[in-house]
């Protein structure tokens, strides 16, 4: 199983440029756009705030990153709309495998969290 963290990009300076109600179309439209890449079998969760969760059971990394790849396009060429017409949101993802039969959830989601928080450090734009 493979899990992995989806998190919007400054979406504390988006909520407060556009306001809560853009904030909102923007969460709404990510999960949208999740469920429309995941696979059947596939669990979507928000986590908090502008976080969300994805169980990919059955999928190796390779599948988690092709997945994610669709999901950063369909936010291209689908974006939030945004009163002034400025940028869009983009996501940052972190992702973790299971090793292991006796490894807990919990450690996994720390995993995904620390890959996330690796991307955004190696992508300083976000």
């Amino acid at each position: 199983m493979t899990i992995a963290t989806v998190d919007i990009d400054h979406f504390k300076d988006f909520n407060d440029r556009h306001g809560q109600a853009a904030g909102d179309r923007a969460l709404t439209r990510l999960a949208r756009q999740i469920e429309n890449v995941q696979r059947e079998g596939d669990v979507l969760g928000r986590l908090d705030g502008d976080q969300f969760l994805l169980l990919l059971p059955g999928s190796d990394l390779q599948q988690t990153h092709e997945l994610i790849t669709r999901l950063r396009r369909a936010l291209i060429s689908d974006p939030v709309d945004i009163p002034d017409d400025g940028p869009g949101i983009s996501v940052s993802v972190g992702t973790a495998s299971r090793s292991g039969h006796n490894e807990s959830i919990d450690r996994l989601i720390a995993s995904a969290h620390a890959a996330l928080y690796a991307e955004k450090r190696l992508r300083p734009e976000v």
